[in-house]
């Protein structure tokens, strides 16, 4: 809970001109942020390009942010800006040998994350991430998400379940 009160006056901070409440902003955020962005494009180099434009966009727009959940609002924009990015990828399609290569690499780093992205739908990956590898509560889950935490707790097991029938 200090967190979000935290992270809410970073913002208004950040509205009022003050650049070094972004930093925080940025570590409050960038987890979840990533977690958003490489559920819709299966990508870590993706998710990581596109961060910073989700970043760049949070800064420029800051003024816009009238939202009373910061992270709701930069998740949103984040989710924006990976859809956008997959539509235009649905149109070109090229990787070099090199490119690939490295991506095999991360890929054997995270298999139990790449699994999940597989099998689970964006909304229970979603959940798994936040709730178990970013340790959030089922409260902020539920605040992230636009979700009840009740829905929460039901919505994780089923994703959990899947997992757990994909692995044995």
């Amino acid at each position: 809970m200090f967190d979000e009160l935290k992270l809410k006056r970073s913002m208004e901070k950040l509205q009022q001109g003050n650049d070094g409440a972004f930093e925080y902003i940025y570590d409050a955020t960038h987890r979840l942020v990533y977690y958003q962005i490489y559920s819709i494009l299966k990508s870590h180099q993706e998710a990581e390009n596109i961060m910073q434009d989700v970043y760049i966009k949070v800064y420029k727009n800051i003024d816009k942010y009238t939202n009373d959940n910061p992270r709701a609002w930069i998740v949103a924009i984040a989710r924006n800006e990976a859809i956008n990015r997959y539509h235009k990828n649905k149109r070109e399609v090229f990787m070099d040998e090199e490119e690939l290569d490295l991506f095999i690499e991360k890929d054997e780093k995270t298999p139990l994350i790449n699994l999940a992205v597989k099998i689970l739908d964006e909304e229970e990956f979603l959940l798994v991430a936040y709730s178990i590898l970013e340790d959030k509560s089922r409260r902020e889950v539920a605040k992230i998400l636009n979700l009840s935490p009740s829905g929460v707790t039901y919505k994780l097991n089923l994703a959990l379940e899947k997992l757990k029938k994909e692995v044995a």
